[in-house]
């Protein structure tokens, strides 16, 4: 797709992107299909013939409890068409409406409101069945399933393990920890304790390339991501890959870790999008990542795939929730520090070993690597200024600003729906 169609498809909100038109060298988006799938149909088909499983009929306790994990508002998942074939299929195998039960598999983020959950997982789901929220700091809520091979501590909802049947529910696109969402993730850290999670988001911060985990399925975090996950009593999953427009172009389901395989190979074919090379400067649209920044990291750590070393990301999104609701003190303190100050303030005792401590080391490295203009409504210039960002009120402000800093002829890319778009650098002849 040429660069001016994309301007085009931005026009409508930043008429200013027109301004650079001869120095974009690459605009970016999700793929498209001509052939979209009909959800209920496929979810019917995929849960009678499942990846390295038997059909979930089988699966189903007769008698006894199932619970579905489900992601939440962070998520495109359409769980409103997917839950009730759900539903109907373990109606079928003899589990009543009754006998099951949805908990959102929150992780770190907010819980979600009554008013979310009905727009999110529609009337009639809430009618049939309950639906609860995951906190992740109530430890009246978990139970401990003992630590894995490599020391991690399974702590993770009661509900799973009184459950007869644990099935996860969620979508497949680039995450900058587990390589890809989806999968074992909605148990870990879908619904574990804080301290399971830290453990596995302490892993990533130690790896040596922090921030190319992204769009890498097999690595060590999401090793460790699926053996909390099978521990914890994950058997079945129903995932699904949307393209760009939001249409579903495959739903997989079965074991929690070949399906999920399955539907990585069909995401990265929507979501890896390459490039030939880098820009100098980025401009990266942050939805639907940009409810807060604890969200909006995705598309920002995305972008360092794209953008030149010393060069500029603007990262444009609403973030109406600020910050973090959860973690604002920890990124106030500790925002502008570089990966070294966090280390020694890990060392002192000042910074401990947590969820929020490797967001913190991620965001680091993206400031190591680029200058960060922020460019949106939800959070302050304050607060902006704790991130290390510079602030601008508009994108074509924000622009004038890149010009000062980097010239007028430094070469543009823009990512759009950048919080699920990982950059790849095409090389010439081939990937």
């Amino acid at each position: 797709m040429k660069p001016e169609m994309k301007i085009r498809d931005w026009a409508e909100r930043f008429p200013e992107l027109c301004r650079v038109e001869e120095r974009i060298i690459f605009t970016i988006a999700p793929g498209t299909t001509a052939s979209p799938v009909d959800v209920e149909t496929e979810t019917k088909a995929a849960l009678a013939h499942p990846i390295a499983s038997v059909p979930l009929k089988d699966l189903a306790p007769r008698g006894g409890r199932v619970l579905l994990l489900s992601d939440d508002l962070t998520r495109p998942t359409p769980r409103s068409r997917l839950v009730p074939a759900i539903l109907d299929e373990l109606n079928e195998a003899g589990v009543p409406d009754t006998r099951i039960d949805i908990l959102i598999a929150l992780g770190t983020h907010r819980a979600m409101t009554e008013t979310e959950i009905r727009r999110a997982f529609g009337e009639d789901v809430v009618r049939r069945v309950r639906i609860f929220n995951h906190d992740f700091r109530d430890p009246q809520q978990l139970v401990s399933c003992g630590h894995t091979p490599l020391g991690t501590p399974v702590l993770v909802n009661r509900r799973v393990v009184e459950a007869g049947l644990v099935l996860g529910i969620g979508s497949i696109v680039p995450h900058p920890e587990a390589g890809w969402s989806g999968g074992a993730k909605i148990l870990q850290p879908g619904v574990c304790g804080e301290e399971t999670t830290a453990w596995t988001h302490m892993l990533a911060a130690r790896q040596a390339d922090h921030l190319g985990l992204a769009g890498v399925e097999e690595n060590p975090v999401r090793n460790e991501i699926e053996q909390v996950a099978i521990q914890g009593g994950l058997r079945f999953i129903v995932n699904v890959v949307l393209d760009g427009t939001g249409q579903v172009v495959q739903v997989v389901a079965g074991d929690p870790i070949r399906a999920h395989r399955a539907g990585v190979a069909a995401a990265r074919r929507i979501f890896v999008r390459p490039i030939s090379k880098r820009a100098r400067l980025v401009i990266v649209d942050a939805r639907p990542a940009d409810l807060d920044y604890w969200q909006g990291i995705k598309p920002l750590a995305f972008a360092t795939r794209a953008v030149e070393e010393g060069g500029v990301v603007i990262l444009v999104g609403d973030f109406p929730d600020g910050i973090s609701p959860i973690y604002h003190a920890e990124f106030a303190a500790f925002g502008r520090k570089s990966c070294a100050q966090l280390r020694t303030e890990e060392r002192r005792g000042e910074l401990k070993a947590g969820v929020c401590t490797e967001a913190l080391y991620l965001h680091a490295a993206i400031l190591r690597i680029a200058k960060v203009m922020c460019v949106c409504r939800g959070m302050t210039v304050e607060e902006r200024g704790t991130l290390g960002f510079h602030s601008a009120g508009s994108l074509g402000e924000a622009l004038d600003w890149a010009q000062e800093e980097l010239g007028g002829s430094a070469t543009v890319g823009v990512i759009l729906q950048g919080g699920d778009v990982l950059p790849c650098i095409q090389m010439e002849g081939g990937s």
